[in-house]
């Protein structure tokens, strides 16, 4: 199945509240114009769906990526797409469409970082389109979720998204 076979079909199927009465959305495709640095991949993908809320992802919506200080006349370096379970970052590089995966707890506390010491991303993946085809609508979500990010030992007590996965026909 298609990426956007996959997120239609995800919209269709997805229970609204889940156990722990956490709502749970694939935004609408998104109409309309984008900034002019606005990648061309992510606009694409926001035809498909405009933001994604499960009880552990967060991808935010074109507006609400947008509206995090970023102007038509000062285009970022980076564009913030969302978080998973609330502690990990997912930004695009807008030139090279590097997608990264950053533990937030890093980023926040600079002043334990050494001199020449910056914190690297925790997973890449080349293009916006690969990492929702793959990671996030696809069958590599238990692989990010269990191997990469490690984030809880046992997923499948709070994680109604990879339920849902594992029922698309």
């Amino acid at each position: 199945m298609e990426l956007a076979e996959r997120i239609r079909w995800c919209r269709d199927h997805l229970d609204p509240q889940d156990r722990l009465s956490w709502g749970h959305e694939v935004g609408d495709p998104r109409e309309g114009d984008t900034l002019p640095w606005y990648p061309s991949e992510l606009k694409s993908l926001g035809g498909l769906f405009d933001g994604l809320k499960t009880d552990l992802l967060e991808f935010y919506s074109y507006d609400r990526q947008v509206v995090k200080g970023r102007r038509e006349v000062d285009p970022p370096t980076e564009v913030s797409l969302g978080l998973i379970a609330f502690s990990y970052i997912v930004s695009v590089e807008v030139k090279s469409l590097e997608v990264s995966i950053w533990d937030a707890t890093d980023l926040e506390t600079p002043e334990m970082w050494d001199e020449d010491d910056e914190p690297e991303p925790v997973f890449t993946v080349q293009g916006p389109t690969r990492f929702f085809d793959r990671y996030i609508f696809g069958a590599g979500y238990p692989e990010l979720i269990d191997d990469i990010l490690a984030v809880s030992p046992d997923p499948e007590e709070r994680d109604g998204w990879r339920e849902l996965l594992s029922r698309i026909s």
